[in-house]
């Protein structure tokens, strides 16, 4: 990555940030304080948007974990789950 990257990914960053909140306080309205249901349409936009975000990010991510059932899903997972999925 190189130092411009940087300020593109902290941008990518904060706004998917705010699209993950936005997006659920706007859900949470519309559920919980009887809002319109453009409410709920708007935060689930957001919340989609959220999803999409980290496409556009130029760092490369890495793997934290591998899905449940993947060889290496062992490595980070604790062992009572571990032992679950076999």
């Amino acid at each position: 990555m190189n130092a411009g990257e940087i300020p593109r990914s902290l941008f990518y960053f904060f706004l998917a940030g705010l699209a993950e909140v936005g997006g659920g306080y706007l859900v949470w309205q519309w559920l919980r304080e009887d809002k319109s249901g453009w409410y709920g349409l708007t935060g689930a936009f957001f919340l989609i948007i959220y999803g999409l975000i980290p496409t556009l990010q130029p760092a490369g991510f890495g793997r934290v974990c591998g899905p449940p059932g993947s060889p290496d899903h062992h490595l980070l997972a604790p062992k009572h789950i571990t032992a679950l999925n076999r």
